[in-house]
């Protein structure tokens, strides 16, 4: 899933089921930034260095063992058992066991990373569905081939797209390409020869009833919306056709905005980065440009409130969430 699913419908959900309008940003900050914590080394701030959880890991380095057992696995593709470890068992099932247990152990904290923790597990959770049938690992059990988008009436075999996503690796779904994370898609394939096919509308809409349900139980205030009135919207939104996921981002501001204070219900990776770290330039915290050197060398003074900013505590709950799973 994308940044339409993880911050926007999330934000949504989380209001819409009694939250309020802030609690219900900070949950879906943290479920986006899961896609966006890429920061790895620890960071010196002041005279102290705090060293962050990272969830999100691109390119060569993937191949690494500890990249998929540290954030692959406990944070994108959740095994479907607790014991996965002892079976061998690595493959993602939707609304699966292990993936209800994350999400109730944060549900039950009672710090002031809470929210935050809820934030990362439904991002976990809400993945469950976009990525069953593939594994956080290095393996054939991710080996793809045959990919077809049905367009119209028919599936149609996407030929140029099955060869080149044939030389990426066995790891997630990079051999599906963005297909499992794409709101409008109906496609299939075989996953190591198994078949597999997803209607991604109505993966998404079962994966946001079940948020909903389990929001909507520990909110403890009246609904916003009921699930009746939410579901034609979230339908429409999730259906919509548009390749650019910055558009279908607009569509979801453009249709929820008045659920939250102006300004509130947008997204940017390094909003919460700016705050904890009291800097005001974009490019002093877009770590994606810097390199491992460079991400090692950081400096900086922090703000008065960087022990208590939603950043330290991101990572607070990353930690705890990556521990549940993996320890």
């Amino acid at each position: 899933m994308q940044r339409d699913f993880h911050f926007y419908a999330v934000a949504v959900l989380a209001r819409t089921a009694g939250f309020s309008p802030k609690d219900s940003i900070t949950i879906a900050y943290s479920s986006q930034y899961v896609d966006d914590a890429t920061e790895s080394k620890p960071i010196q701030v002041g005279d102290s260095y705090f060293d962050p959880a990272r969830t999100a890991h691109f390119g060569i380095f993937s191949f690494d063992w500890n990249v998929q057992k540290l954030i692959f696995i406990p944070f994108h593709f959740l095994p479907a058992k607790k014991d996965f470890f002892e079976k061998g068992c690595f493959v993602t099932e939707a609304d699966s066991e292990l993936a209800e247990y994350v999400l109730q152990q944060a549900i039950a904290d009672t710090s002031d990373i809470r929210l935050h923790r809820i934030g990362i597990a439904l991002h976990t959770f809400a993945d469950t569905w976009a990525h069953r049938g593939f594994s956080g690992r290095h393996d054939s059990e991710n080996n793809v081939s045959t990919i077809k988008i049905k367009k119209k009436s028919k599936f149609r075999c996407e030929l140029i797209k099955n060869i080149y996503l044939d030389f990426l690796p066995q790891i997630g779904h990079c051999e599906a390409g963005y297909c499992p994370d794409v709101p409008y898609l109906h496609w299939k394939c075989k996953i190591d020869n198994r078949q597999h096919e997803s209607n991604n509308v109505v993966s998404f809409m079962d994966a946001a009833e079940k948020i909903y349900q389990r929001l909507s139980r520990i909110s403890k205030k009246t609904a916003v919306k009921s699930w009746e009135n939410l579901a034609m919207d979230l339908t429409t939104l999730f259906s919509c056709d548009e390749e650019n996921l910055d558009k279908r981002c607009a569509n979801w501001q453009k249709r929820f905005g008045a659920l939250f204070p102006e300004g509130s219900y947008q997204y940017s990776p390094n909003f919460w980065r700016k705050k904890a770290f009291g800097v005001t330039d974009e490019k002093d915290v877009e770590w994606d440009k810097y390199s491992m050197d460079k991400m090692s060398k950081l400096r900086y003074a922090g703000s008065p409130s960087f022990a208590e900013s939603d950043w330290v505590k991101f990572h607070k709950a990353a930690r705890m969430q990556r521990a549940e799973v993996v320890s």
